[in-house]
């Protein structure tokens, strides 16, 4: 049986691990969505945001810090003082665990925010857009947060682009979401036709 330690540490270095492989994948594929160097269309690396927080709870959180600060220091390729990469990662990692706090509170699915209990097998597509909205709100905010406060980046603030990473979080979870669905379902009829 898996210590309680450990099953943080893999939760935390799980979602970092799945946190910076679709940042690389959007950085590296998909960067036609972007429409500044922080907002974006479709942004899939919300997906990791969303399904590792919904697996590992408020631990997915760190995770996704870790891999927010670790984006921004090393993949992206950014000059940015490191108060800024730090706040913007804590911001990241925040926005998952208030997320999971503000659903457990709005939905009978889900009890628990260190360790949710999530009903998995009653849980539908409206749950999942619940849970991604209530998650692209709250990170979007934060980071445009982030950008005020900052004017050093000369990232532009306006109501524009804060809805811009609102709906650039929200298309790459759900979609991704719907995407996973769809492999999943067509791995299943697949196996039961062999």
């Amino acid at each position: 049986m898996m210590s309680k330690g450990r099953e943080i540490a893999d939760a935390i270095a799980i979602s970092a691990i799945a946190y910076v492989v679709l940042f690389a994948i959007h950085h590296n594929l998909l960067a036609i969505f972007d429409m500044t160097a922080r907002t974006v269309v479709f942004f899939i690396p919300a997906a990791a945001r969303v399904f590792c927080t919904l697996i590992f709870g408020c631990w997915a959180g760190a995770g996704i810090a870790l891999g927010t600060i670790a984006n921004s220091l090393f993949l992206a390729g950014t000059d940015q003082n490191n108060l800024y990469v730090w706040l913007l990662g804590l911001g990241a990692g925040a926005a998952c665990s208030l997320s999971l706090l503000l659903w457990s509170m709005i939905s009978r699915r889900v009890n628990g925010l260190v360790s949710p209990e999530i009903d998995f097998f009653s849980i539908t597509w409206r749950d999942v857009l619940g849970f991604s909205v209530i998650q692209a709100v709250l990170n979007s905010s934060l980071t445009h947060t982030l950008f005020f406060m900052f004017p050093d980046y000369q990232i532009v603030v306006s109501a524009y682009l804060l809805v811009v990473m609102f709906v650039g979080d929200l298309s790459g979870a759900f979609l991704v979401f719907i995407a996973s669905n769809l492999g999943f379902s067509f791995w299943l009829r697949v196996r039961m036709r062999c």
